[in-house]
């Protein structure tokens, strides 16, 4: 049921969990999704923000909404006083617990269930809270643009404009860097006003803005955690685009997976995580360094164009777009594929590394780092399937692919063969015994068990008689275990000797 005050609540603990792990790709994230077409909101959700009671709101073209953590409720009071317009531009929830809602016809005030409004008539947006807990808005009223930036302090609105250092034609984002300074964007530029008796400000103006006047301007702004100030443009091109400012000057944000010039960005958010994460038309990316990580509608994504992005206190990630909500949060168990640079979903084997990275066999060798997937493994043996993956105490890497096996040392892989020089045959299983000797089982023909030492074999027994699962464990005191089908055998060999165990 609607609700006219705020209670104490928490999301439930299906959508609430510990920060997003900054190294996954956001297709390894948890998502849920709410779509309009399932009859979710009553039209596109356009901005997400959250009060300290837990509670998620939600605007839409039709109202706004409160999601509790299990479900979405228009938002209505039982005293019947409602919000200038049904249209809100912007909302905030603030560090007091209240939530302020800026709509096309006023600045509404919600605190214990009562509206406060402020500037009736005037179109607000956007909405921030600055490090004194004082209320930012740009408020907008056709044929008046001479104050256009104003904050909310003990009840009262004071607005500044150009004889205040302040010359902007309106502004459709905002935010407040390190120093204390506000960064305002618009149609033609982006100022950075410091909002004491100084009244300093200083104009950059992109030479897209400038060919573009009135069309596309600033969509974004958002502080990064070294203090430098991330720029989203609507319009892409030179000076355009995703822009970093640095020192004073605005630079373009490339890496060797995206030039920032080339997006129109509708939405930026710096998360606690050091983050970026940027809405376009086309997408959602996430960007971490040089890393670039693109998700959209074929991925999952409920529209393609990104609205609003917000971070929950739970460290989620909410995405409004033009078909929906999602919501990204961590998963303690990811899955790795196709998506995440796998050149191929069937694994047949996996081996740790010891410098933290991960050996993956698929019909090639890859290697997973922080950095992700990488595809080409230098002077890796040619082949159509890796069957065996293991790294004994040494570090060496012993690769089992098509019917052969190779050790990898000193950068480059050497073949290991019989004594007339031929193949192994197909490997299934390599362990490493307290005495380091490598034991490698070989599908053949014949199967084959080999111990081998020193990059030589020295022993090769014949294989179990009942079928070998290719399964081969290290005994803590010596030798090595053996499992077979049906019989559910332990077969322990050491050196020369075999010694069998009773089923089990």
């Amino acid at each position: 049921m609607p609700s006219d005050h705020l209670v104490g609540s928490r999301l439930p603990s299906c959508l609430s969990g510990i920060a997003l792990d900054p190294t996954s790709h956001i297709s390894q994230y948890g998502h849920s999704v709410w779509r309009i077409q399932d009859g979710y909101f009553g039209g596109t959700p356009t901005a997400i923000t959250q009060t300290t009671d837990g509670y998620l709101w939600v605007r839409t073209y039709s109202g706004l909404f409160r999601f509790d953590g299990l479900r979405f409720v228009r938002w209505s009071t039982q005293s019947g006083e409602e919000l200038p317009s049904t249209s809100a531009n912007s909302i905030l929830g603030a560090r007091d617990g209240s939530l302020w809602v800026g709509t096309e016809a006023g600045l509404a005030h919600l605190v214990n269930g009562r509206l406060t409004l402020y500037e009736k008539g005037w179109g607000s947006a956007p909405l921030i809270e600055d490090t004194d807990g004082k209320i930012w808005f740009v408020h907008v009223r056709p044929g008046d643009r001479t104050r256009p930036l104003c904050q909310v302090l003990q009840g009262e609105v004071h607005c500044y404009g150009k004889e205040d250092g302040l010359d902007i034609p309106g502004s459709s984002a905002m935010t407040q860097d390190a120093s204390g300074d506000l960064w305002v964007g618009s149609d033609r530029t982006l100022v950075r006003w410091r909002p004491d008796s100084s009244g300093s400000s200083k104009v950059y103006r992109p030479q897209t803005l400038r060919s573009q006047p009135g069309i596309f301007g600033v969509a974004a702004i958002t502080r990064a955690a070294d203090g430098s100030v991330w720029v989203g443009i609507a319009s892409p091109g030179k000076g355009g685009g995703l822009q970093h400012l640095i020192n004073g000057t605005l630079k373009p944000f490339l890496a060797p997976k995206l030039n920032g010039e080339t997006l129109t960005v509708t939405a930026l958010l710096s998360d606690h995580q050091e983050n970026l994460w940027v809405g376009t038309l086309h997408g959602l990316y996430k960007i971490r360094g040089k890393n670039v990580d693109l998700y959209g509608t074929a991925e999952g994504l409920s529209g393609g164009v990104v609205r609003k992005i917000f971070e929950d206190r739970e460290g989620n990630i909410w995405v409004s777009t033009s078909g929906g909500l999602d919501m990204f949060r961590d998963l303690r168990v990811k899955s790795i594929s196709t998506r995440e640079g796998l050149n191929e979903d069937a694994v047949e084997s996996v081996a740790a590394a010891r410098d933290g990275g991960v050996w993956i066999g698929t019909s090639r060798l890859q290697v997973l780092e922080p950095g992700g997937v990488s595809l080409d493994i230098e002077k890796a043996p040619p082949g159509n399937q890796v069957t065996g993956l293991f790294v004994d105490r040494a570090g060496h890497l012993w690769m089992g692919i098509d019917n052969k096996l190779f050790v990898r040392e000193g950068g480059g892989f050497r073949q290991i063969t019989k004594r007339d020089g031929s193949p192994l045959g197909m490997i299934f299983g390599i362990a490493e015994d307290s005495d380091r000797n490598i034991w490698v089982e070989a599908k053949g023909p014949p199967s084959t068990l080999l111990r081998i030492r020193g990059l030589k074999i020295q022993e090769m027994f014949p294989a179990p008689k009942t079928p070998f699962t290719g399964k081969i464990v290290a005994d803590p005191q010596r030798g090595i275990w053996l499992d077979s089908w049906i019989e559910i055998r332990k077969q322990r060999y050491i050196n020369k000797h075999t010694v069998t165990s009773g089923c089990s």
